[in-house]
Order: C-alpha cells, then structure tokens, then sequence
C-alpha cells in the first residue's frame, strides 16, 4: 500500500502555509517507511490530480478560512 501526504498553501502568504508546514514537521520530526510520500506541492491548481495517480491512499493538508473566522 502506498500513501502520499499532500501539503498545499502558500508560504508566501502566511496563513495559507499551513500544508507545507505540517509537511516540514513531518519530514524533520519523523522517519517514514518507503510506502508514505510527503508532498509539499504549494498551489498545483488543476495539477494536483497528477499527484494522486498511482497512490492506494492520499491524505490531503489544507487550510480554509470559513465563517465567522
């Protein structure tokens, strides 16, 4: 089974960076087996599909602001 770990946001943006930054605590602060991809792909848009070919699962970390935020 292979997993990927996608981060998304913008860094440059400072509270929409918040999937690269779990990608970056993750790869510092743990060893992964082999199977587990972490991916800090930014803003891919339509691209992202691209990404979730060939991975039995995918776990997605993104930020919204929603109402009343």
């Amino acid at each position: 089974m292979t997993l990927a770990v996608i981060g998304l946001g913008n860094v440059l943006l400072g509270d929409d960076g918040f999937g690269p930054f779990v990608i970056e605590l993750l790869s510092r602060r743990y060893d992964f087996p082999q199977e587990v991809e972490l991916l800090d792909l930014g803003t891919p848009g339509l691209g992202l599909i691209t990404y979730l070919h060939g991975h039995d699962a995918v776990v997605i970390v993104d930020a919204v602001a929603g109402a009343g935020m």
